[in-house]
Parts: structure tokens; C-alpha cells; sequence
């Protein structure tokens, strides 16, 4: 699905949303198709992570953006660019999803541990060129450090850091 039809498909659902009681079957069916496109392909964690450098509230047209991304099987630091801990935390998670491995299991092949893996994902921790690599390696992915450069594709940001 592209964006121009991921944007579709979110604005039939809102519509739906807007013209049915709360209580409606239809209502409850446009609410879990609604949260299944949504947060099936971008998790609220990736959002709590990228938040600040979003518009607030997020535009469906940047939500569309988002879901057609990952839809396509693109991390969402495709378009959205953000400090490289932020970025790295975003990528691992995807890379680690998209390789259908468990932080334990990522973690093992590393030889670190499932506690480290929790916290380079939520960007808790500092990260090493060493352990980047090794990351980048594992996971087949490629981290794009830029300088103080958080913005994201299409929109400005709320705010920069």
C-alpha cells in the first residue's frame, strides 16, 4: 500500500468513526481496523521514541507516511530523521523484527545480554561504534549518523534537540 492509499483508507475509517455512535458495530469494527493499520506496522513505542520531532498532533498524511514505510518494509527512519541514540533504537527494534529475532535471541548471537539489547531500543543507552557494527552486522542494516540534523521528510519538526 502506498501513502496515497494507506491516507484513504485512514480517512474512510475516521469518517466512519465521525458518523456512528461509540456503541455501533460499525464504530467498533472502523476502531480495530483503524488500530490494526496503525499500530500493526508503527508501534506506539516508535512513536514515543520519535515524538518530539513530530508535528503535534501527528497529520494523517504523516501517519500515512509512516505506515506506508514500514507497510513496505522500510523502517520508519526512512523518513523520519531523528539523534543517532533515537535512530539506532528504531532501526534495531525494526531490523530485529524484520529478522524474527528475540532481544534474547539478538542478544546471545552478540554476546551481550537481553537487558542490553531492552535498553540500546529505547535509547537508554549510549552506544559504541563497536556495538553499532556488530548490530549492523547481525541485522543487515545501515545507521546514517548526521550532526544535529533532526527533521523529519515532508514536515517540520515540533521541536529540535
Amino acid at each position: 500500500m502506498d501513502q496515497q492509499q494507506v491516507s484513504a483508507e485512514l480517512m474512510r475509517l475516521g469518517e466512519i468513526l465521525q458518523d456512528n455512535d461509540i456503541q455501533s458495530p460499525a464504530y467498533r469494527e472502523a476502531s480495530e481496523a483503524y488500530d490494526k493499520l496503525f499500530l500493526g506496522h508503527v508501534t506506539l513505542r516508535d512513536l514515543r521514541l520519535i515524538k518530539d520531532y513530530l508535528p503535534q498532533p501527528i497529520p494523517d498524511d504523516i501517519i500515512a507516511l509512516l505506515i506506508s514505510t514500514v507497510m513496505n518494509g522500510h523502517p520508519i527512519t526512512d523518513v523520519v530523521h531523528v539523534p543517532a541514540p533515537i535512530q539506532c533504537a528504531l532501526l534495531v527494534r525494526w531490523g530485529r523484527k524484520q529478522k524474527g529475532f528475540t532481544q534474547a535471541e539478538l542478544a546471545e548471537q552478540l554476546d551481550m545480554t537481553q537487558s542490553q539489547i531492552a535498553k540500546i531500543e529505547s535509547a537508554a543507552n549510549g552506544v559504541t561504534a563497536e556495538v553499532m557494527g556488530k548490530l549492523a552486522k547481525a541485522l543487515d542494516i545501515t545507521f546514517t549518523i548526521t550532526p544535529n540534523d533532526p527533521v523529519m521528510s515532508k514536515t517540520s519538526p515540533k521541536k529540535a534537540s
